[in-house]
């Protein structure tokens, strides 16, 4: 999962932000849900993560400040897996079905993202083939930080936004919280006791 981004727009560090007084950071939440997916799950990220004794190994971006694009040439570079669920630690809605599916999609494409009806691609989850790892050097040395920079270049298949919102009617598995004006509808996604 990503966890390198500045949170410039956030004010604070998005990763520590706890939705609950007593509750988990959205970045120990996030590696919760990934590790029902993979025992493999790494975060991307600063080093100070470490400190947080997340039960996961914490792996510094190989291009600091080089955007989610060179987040995931870093999580890909990180395993040897041939494919890769990446995961966006500022997600604090993520379905577990969602990703079950997500992961479990038969595709030889070399990606595979969410795309709604209104022909958006959506790059978080998405599922990553190690053979990426070229392409994205290429489209980073062209200056490009977008995930969506891939479209066109790779073969990507959509998983349809029928099939989300069977598994997340209100899609907020595709909701990242970037702004603290947002907390509010993000805390509608979770239980605090």
């Amino acid at each position: 999962m990503l966890a390198g981004g500045a949170s410039s727009r956030f004010g604070e560090d998005k990763a520590l932000v706890r939705l609950c007084r007593e509750g988990p950071t959205l970045l120990e939440r996030t590696v919760s849900i990934g590790l029902r997916i993979s025992p493999d799950t790494v975060v991307i990220g600063h080093e100070r993560y470490e400190e947080l004794e997340l039960g996961v190994p914490v792996v510094p971006d190989r291009f600091p400040g080089a955007g989610p694009l060179a987040g995931v040439h870093t999580a890909l570079s990180a395993t040897s897996a041939n494919r890769l669920m990446v995961l966006a630690c500022d997600a604090p809605c993520l379905s577990f079905e969602l990703l079950q599916a997500m992961a479990s999609w038969q595709t030889d494409a070399s990606l595979l993202l969410p795309r709604t009806a209104d022909g958006r691609w959506h790059p978080m989850p998405g599922v990553y083939h190690r053979g990426l790892r070229a392409d994205i050097e290429a489209v980073l040395a062209e200056g490009e930080r977008a995930i969506v920079s891939l479209i066109g270049r790779v073969t990507v298949d959509a998983f349809p936004e029928a099939e989300l919102r069977r598994l997340d009617p209100m899609m907020d598995s595709l909701f990242s919280l970037n702004s603290p004006e947002q907390i509010e509808r993000a805390r509608r996604c979770v239980t605090c006791n």
